[in-house]
């Protein structure tokens, strides 16, 4: 049993390590300066929706409003909506050169999910950058800009922060800080060239290398993973340097958190549904190390309420561990202007234990799911 605690401290160590590691490269990554008078990429938004009516407007109006000097279009790719999303972008936008509806259901009877959806809009996207993003998403005036700044010659994708309202509930406050762990490991991962993340809510590539690559093909099957897949094929077929990460508050994409619990829960389970098929190891590794340092959490508190070891040395790990993630996610949500989003930390600390203990558990022991009311299924390690 005493080799037992050692094995945990042990990872402790490691993940006091990583955490380093962290925000080393954050600190590391330079910000670029958007010159807003020199010549910008011309850029189709592309946006699958699936019963986005609440938020639809805010979010195509915001892209209209964009302060940017090049091109850019927006292509609206309706997925089987139920609600008036369709209706309302008709009956708006109609009018607006800028605005492009496709509807999934035009395409064939086989055609849904979110990838037949942005594969419709990629081939229906007349320009050079395409970036993807949700219908209910906000955006800064110089998003497009920002964005279209990392596209050097060598550049093919580009990936951004995706951040959540702070709002007033504990669940609401716990996302936010949940998203900005999320950017911290994606910054650092492309920046030290380690392992690849993003977000499709923010993503950006060049249309010629999404053909390349074949785009979505021999992923269709998983309802997640348009982004993680595509980012896996642009980096192995161009290189690591192909991609950037934008860090910049003005790159930001604001986006609303999951109301309930249970949807939340469907939401964090799609996200995972996709990591065991990954062909990039590097992150399915990542990901069972943080469920094993939190999982060894658990385990050393049963430990020390059994008197197999000390409760003062659980004590003093716990708290090295709250006071290093405090300091990353305050780094974090000072950068995006959102320091008031910690007072939520100290409840979120211990909920992040067993969030992330019960999601691995359930991608194991319960690995289906829906989301907007379609089925879904773990890919197997």
């Amino acid at each position: 049993m005493t080799l037992i605690p050692g094995i945990l401290y042990l990872m402790f160590l490691g993940y006091f390590l990583l955490l380093s590691f962290y925000l080393w490269h954050w600190n590391r990554i330079v910000p670029l300066a958007v010159d807003e008078d020199e010549n910008q990429a011309n850029i189709s938004v592309v946006i699958p929706v699936r019963n986005e009516a609440p938020g639809i407007i805010r979010c195509i109006d915001s892209i209209l409003a964009q302060n940017f000097r090049g091109t850019f279009d927006i292509i609206i790719v309706d997925d089987h909506s139920t609600d008036e999303t369709v209706k309302i972008v008709r009956e708006r936008y109609d009018l607006t050169d800028h605005v492009k509806l496709v509807l999934l259901s035009d395409k064939s009877e086989k055609a849904e999910g979110k990838k037949a959806a942005l594969k419709a809009g990629i081939a229906e996207a007349p320009r050079e950058v395409i970036i993807t993003t949700d219908g209910d998403c906000v955006y800064s005036p110089l998003w497009l800009a920002t964005l279209s700044s990392y596209f050097t010659p060598s550049v093919q994708i580009v990936t951004g922060p995706v951040v959540y309202p702070e709002g007033t509930k504990m669940l609401q406050g716990f996302q936010a800080l949940d998203l900005l762990s999320l950017i911290l490991a994606t910054a650092a991962g492309i920046q030290s060239r380690s392992y690849f993340l993003g977000n499709g809510a923010n993503l950006a590539f060049r249309k010629s290398a999404f053909i390349a690559v074949d785009g979505y093909s021999g992923n269709e099957g998983f309802v997640s993973g348009d982004d993680l897949f595509l980012i896996e094929k642009i980096t192995g077929h161009f290189g690591d340097h192909s991609i950037r990460y934008a860090k910049s508050p003005d790159a930001a994409v604001l986006t609303q958190p999951q109301e309930t619990l249970r949807t939340f829960l469907s939401q964090r389970l799609r996200w995972a549904s996709k990591n065991g098929a990954l062909g990039d190891r590097r992150v399915f590794y990542l990901w069972s190390f943080l469920w094993v340092v939190n999982a060894s959490v658990v385990v050393l508190l049963i430990l020390g309420i059994l008197g197999y070891v000390p409760l003062l040395m659980v004590g003093i790990i716990l708290y090295i561990k709250m006071m290093l993630e405090g300091i990353a996610l305050y780094q974090v949500a000072q950068y995006f202007s959102m320091k008031s989003v910690m007072r939520w930390f100290p409840w979120a600390f211990f909920l992040n234990v067993l969030y992330v203990v019960a999601i691995g558990l359930m991608t194991i022991l319960a690995p289906s799911f829906k989301w907007k009311g379609r089925d879904g299924m773990i890919a197997e390690s």
